[in-house]
């Protein structure tokens, strides 16, 4: 990298240094303890109703699952086995409420439909996990009552319901115990279901169209809701995308770091090296990017959208590409931070080795940059002392919603 682009990089906030990343993980503590305490933070440390228990039986009855937080409506039976879950009878539908309003009646009901068409093919069924991605207030029972939709689910009168509850008294083969839970939650139980090392610490993570950790605190899981955090210094070309967005001012690190914002970020880092003359693109002004195509650029591929490709001349594609991947890196940088903060917090009160279970194509399959392995690096030098591994879970939310399931059986 030249030094010019090397200078402009670190005046426009996207070259952070290790002394920027111990920021930022500090910051992530601080507001973490002042959200426990109570007091003013932009986290919220959401208490799950879930008490920890790394208890998972090897073997289990089969519970059904259901998956609800995107377009798709996912309904599975899964048992665990010594080699791991196995799911079976897979049910995808729409999600209802995407396709138009509907009733709460009918929402609860098209849900029901899909556990009955399931349970039907197992009829052995003990239990419900049900991984309801939604704003929710948790309950003790296990239950959740929904406190706002979105995502495009148009089903108002659903708002205030116990949502667990609701799909129960519908199904047709008569009730189910059911626990209700979210998919970062659900992720962090999902790690408790691999086999070999024994991690007392665990850490569910996503980092795909938005991010989220789940953590531990004090026997409670805890649902931090951390892509809210606004502790860390955003650059310039952070505050310009933000301030076209229809919701200015929330979600600030998770805009910094995730799949539904890199690419408009990226787009504003190099308007500004067209302006800073580096490169020739004054076309750009009028380019958007998805953070699909941008990692596609920044990994070498040259089959772009006609206004992006025609915007750049040839020999200013390897200093974009450049700029492009400090997009990536800068990423990288601050997600370490932002899973160094809850390692430490979890090696302090005394679980450790963590097991992170970490879900999201943004963090498996971005391409301009080795990930995963550049995160682990980074960690390492943030917490040099705590042992700690990131595992991948294929379906880790259902996995994680199926744990949930089997623990209310053996209570």
């Amino acid at each position: 990298m030249n030094e010019k682009i090397q200078a402009f990089l670190r005046e426009s906030g996207f070259a952070p240094t290790h002394a920027d990343r111990v920021a930022v993980m500090r910051a992530f503590e601080g507001e973490a303890d002042a959200a426990i305490a109570g007091a003013p933070s932009s986290l919220r440390m959401i208490d799950s109703c879930l008490s920890f228990s790394s208890v998972v039986p090897a073997t289990s009855a089969p519970v059904v699952v259901v998956d609800a937080g995107g377009t798709n409506l996912r309904v599975a039976a899964v048992r665990f086995t010594p080699d791991g879950p196995v799911f079976s009878h897979l049910r995808r539908s729409r999600m209802p409420g995407t396709d138009g309003t509907v009733s709460a009646d009918a929402f609860h009901a098209a849900i029901a439909a899909e556990v009955d068409a399931v349970r039907a093919l197992e009829p052995a069924v003990a239990g419900i996990g049900y991984c309801f991605s939604y704003e929710c207030r948790s309950l003790p029972d296990g239950d959740a009552e929904l406190v706002a939709w979105s995502k495009q689910v148009s089903a108002p009168e659903v708002i205030g319901q116990r949502v667990g509850a609701e799909l129960v008294r519908r199904l047709a083969g008569g009730p189910l115990p059911v626990v209700v839970l979210n998919d970062t939650v659900a992720t962090l139980l999902a790690g408790l279901s691999c086999r070999g090392t024994e991690c007392p610490g665990q850490i569910g993570f996503i980092l795909g169209t938005g991010t989220n950790v789940a953590c531990v605190e004090k026997g409670t899981i805890r649902n931090a809701e951390s892509g809210e955090c606004n502790k860390m210094m955003r650059s310039p070309c952070d505050v310009a995308f933000d301030a076209t967005l229809p919701d200015t001012g929330a979600a600030l690190f998770e805009k910094m770091v995730s799949g539904a914002y890199l690419g408009g970020v990226g787009c504003e880092l190099l308007k500004a090296a067209v302006r800073a003359g580096l490169i020739d693109g004054a076309e750009l002004d009028g380019v958007s990017l998805s953070t699909r195509d941008l990692d596609a650029f920044g990994a070498g591929d040259v089959s772009l959208p006609p206004p992006f490709a025609a915007a750049l001349a040839p020999e200013d594609v390897p200093a974009a590409r450049e700029i492009v991947r400090a997009v990536f890196l800068r990423a990288v940088s601050l997600t370490a931070a932002h899973l160094a903060a809850f390692v430490r917090r979890s090696a302090e009160a005394g679980r450790s080795p963590v097991r992170i279970t970490a879900d999201g194509s943004t963090y498996w399959k971005t391409s301009t940059v080795d990930f995963d392995g550049l995160v682990r690096k980074e960690i390492a030098e943030l917490v040099p002392d705590v042992p700690f591994e990131i595992v991948r879970i294929d379906e880790a939310p259902m996995v994680g919603a199926a744990v949930a399931a089997v623990r209310i059986l053996i209570k």
